[in-house]
C-alpha cells in the first residue's frame, strides 16, 4: 500500500518534503521490485487548520505537525472532529504520559534533520554555496556561542547565570536581538534593534531562511555551540523534538553543549550520532527537575572555561568527523520512517 497526499492549502513546506523523498525512496523499491502497490489519496492538512479539517468529508485525515511538535500542534487538537481518524506526523512523543483527545495514528518523523541535510547538501539551494565548515583553528576569542529568538524559561535561567558567571566579553550570548555577552553586530548575519524574522523576510523571498541559516562567522569565533532547544519543560514535553538548532553544530562538524528535555542526548545517540561525554561532564542529560538541569549546564559552560581544547583537539574533530560522516547514513533512517508510516496505515481498519 502507498499513500500519497494533497494539501488542503498552502503552509509549510515539512510534509510536502516528506512525500517527496517518500515517492523517491518507493520508485527504488520499484525498481527493485517491479510488484505495484495500491495508491490511496487522503487530504493533509496542517494542525492549526481546524475549520477544514472538521469540514473535511473524509473518515481518516492527515494532520501536519512537523513544524511545531506535538505539544504546540496539541493545544488544537481537542477542537477536532471526534468521529475521525487522524494521521498525525509529528516529532516522537511518549503516548503515555502526553494522551491525546482524538483517534489517532502517529508517524514519527525527524523533519528538521533531513530539512537541513537537503538544504546544505542539495545543489540547487543557496545554502549550498554558504560557508558551514566549522574550523578549529586555535586560539578561539570566545568560549561558547549562542543565538536564538523566542523567549523561554530555561534560555532566561541559563543566560542569567552565564551573565553573572562570566566576563561578558568572553562569550557570545544573542537571545531575542540583545546582546549579553559580546557585540556581534556586523558579524552575525542579522543586527539588533529589529525582530529577526522580520529583517529576513525584507531581505529574502524565500521563506524561512532565517532559520536555516547558520551564522560562521559568528559560531567560528567560540569553542563549542551552546544550544538551547526549544523543548525543555518534561512535566509537559514528554517527547524529542530535534530542531535546526541542534542539526546545524552536527553538520558543520562543531562541538557543542545541548539544553533540551531529559534523555535528549541519549536520544541523539539512537540515530547515530556522538556526543561528548568522553570529554566532559553530560550527567545534566538524565536530570529530571529542569531547574536543576538548567543549573547543571550552566555549570559545565562555565568549568569549560578551564578545558584543554589545545591538547583535546584531535578529540574533539574525531567526534566532530562522526557526527559529519553520519549524515551519509540517515537514508537508512529516512528507510525506517517511511516503512513505519506504511506499517501504521495497514493497521487502520478503514484503509485496509
Amino acid at each position: 500500500m502507498i499513500c500519497t497526499h494533497y494539501l488542503s492549502r498552502n503552509y509549510h513546506p515539512a510534509l510536502e518534503s516528506f512525500f517527496e523523498n517518500y515517492k523517491a525512496f518507493k520508485k527504488k523499491q520499484t525498481f527493485e521490485n517491479s510488484t505495484q502497490d495500491q495508491e490511496i489519496k487522503l487530504r493533509a492538512f496542517f494542525y492549526d487548520d481546524i475549520e477544514h479539517i472538521n469540514a473535511c468529508p473524509d473518515k481518516v485525515v492527515i494532520i501536519d505537525s512537523l513544524h511545531e511538535g506535538h505539544f504546540t500542534s496539541s493545544l488544537s487538537y481537542s477542537m477536532y472532529d471526534k468521529s475521525k481518524h487522524y494521521i498525525i506526523f509529528t516529532n516522537w512523543f511518549d503516548q503515555e504520559k502526553f494522551t491525546l483527545p482524538i483517534n489517532y495514528t502517529p508517524v514519527w518523523h525527524n523533519y528538521f534533520l533531513f530539512d537541513i541535510a537537503q538544504q546544505y547538501y542539495a545543489h540547487n539551494q543557496w545554502y549550498f554555496y554558504t560557508d558551514k565548515i566549522y574550523n578549529f583553528e586555535l586560539p578561539k576569542p570566545c568560549l561558547f556561542a549562542h543565538i536564538s529568538n523566542s523567549d523561554r524559561t530555561h534560555r532566561n535561567v541559563i543566560r542569567d547565570r552565564l551573565v553573572n558567571d562570566l566576563d561578558s566579553n568572553d562569550f557570545i550570548f544573542r537571545y531575542q536581538g540583545i546582546d549579553s555577552g559580546r557585540n556581534i553586530n556586523g558579524i552575525d548575519i542579522v543586527s539588533t534593534g529589529m525582530d529577526i524574522v522580520s529583517q529576513f523576510n525584507n531581505k529574502y523571498v524565500e521563506r524561512d531562511v532565517y532559520w536555516r541559516t547558520y551564522s560562521s562567522e559568528v559560531y567560528n569565533m567560540a569553542h563549542f555551540h551552546l544550544v538551547l532547544e526549544s523543548y525543555f519543560d518534561s512535566t509537559v514535553h514528554a517527547g524529542f523534538l530535534i530542531s535546526e538548532k541542534t542539526v546545524k553544530p552536527l553538520l558543520v562538524g562543531q562541538p557543542f553543549v545541548i539544553a533540551a528535555v531529559p534523555g535528549f542526548l541519549k536520544y541523539l545517540k539512537s540515530l547515530g550520532f556522538y556526543t561528548f561525554d568522553s570529554l566532559w561532564d553530560e550527567s545534566y542529560d538524565q536530570e529530571t527537575d529542569d531547574h536543576t538541569r538548567s543549573n547543571m549546564i550552566a555549570d559545565l559552560c562555565v568549568k569549560l572555561k578551564d578545558f584543554d581544547w589545545e591538547n583535546n583537539q584531535t578529540k574533539l574533530q574525531n567526534i566532530c568527523n562522526l557526527n559529519r560522516l553520519n549524515f551519509l547514513n540517515i537514508s537508512k533512517l529516512a528507510e525506517q520512517e517511511f516503512v513505519q508510516y506504511e506499517n501504521a496505515l495497514k493497521i487502520l481498519p478503514i484503509l485496509s
